[in-house]
């Protein structure tokens, strides 16, 4: 029912493991599945799984984290873990901690960091009320999609709030290079209700007419900006 990667690397997977599953009314007296249930007493077989840990045969153990007990600065180094769960755990507790004395450092990280970490300390730096647009829109045309597509996703609060002054910046994207990079445009985009919007997001899906990923990332934002949230 669930996985996700432990802080040692494993991925850990539920299994719920419980005779009935099906809602009440499946199960009334005379249904088709009551006798079913009576016959192997499933309704017994309740508060029961498994938590599975996966390790990869060259897996060795590794270091157990304590962030708790480490200054904001020295999370700083977690924002570029290969393991995710560590990016994100650091991520959580300096945002919680809401130390801008961090600030300098994580702007320094974007810049000089490698792609996934560059990505984490820009959400950091939004979560710490630090990444407003001029920022974002420095992060725009750098070599990283995953930088470029975070700084629209940083622009798109101006989008949802009807301002339209980086529709220029972030439309060039709907070029790009890389397909998520596009989608992404495309979707902070439809959040504007001008026609303009609608112009670009068909740019879009003409530069890329051979994409079906585009297609029909366009064709959603499309019919939302018709009937749904980008419709007003």
């Amino acid at each position: 029912v669930n996985s996700a990667t432990g802080p040692d690397g494993a991925l850990y997977i539920c299994d719920m493991y419980r005779g009935i599953i099906q809602e009440g009314n499946w199960l009334r007296p005379g249904s088709y599945l009551r006798p079913v249930v009576q016959k192997y007493k499933l309704q017994d077989n309740v508060r029961r799984g498994r938590i599975y840990r996966v390790l990869h045969k060259s897996y060795r153990n590794t270091k157990q984290p304590r962030m708790y007990e480490e200054k904001t600065a020295e999370l700083l180094k977690h924002l570029s873990h290969e393991n995710g769960w560590w990016r994100l755990t650091a991520q959580k507790e300096i945002i919680l901690r809401q130390d801008k004395s961090v600030v300098p450092a994580l702007v320094q990280l974007t810049q000089n960091g490698d792609g996934i970490g560059r990505v984490h300390a820009m959400w950091t730096l939004e979560g710490l009320g630090e990444a407003d647009a001029e920022f974002a829109l420095s992060q725009l045309n750098d070599t990283d999609h995953r930088v470029r597509q975070t700084a629209i996703r940083l622009l798109e609060p101006s989008f949802q709030s009807g301002d339209n002054s980086y529709l220029g910046n972030v439309a060039e994207l709907v070029n790009d290079k890389n397909s998520r990079v596009v989608a992404q445009a495309i979707n902070s985009i439809q959040f504007l209700r001008s026609p303009v919007a609608n112009d670009h997001i068909l740019s879009g899906m003409l530069a890329n007419e051979k994409n079906d990923f585009i297609q029909g990332v366009g064709r959603l934002a499309l019919n939302a900006k018709k009937g749904g949230r980008g419709s007003r």
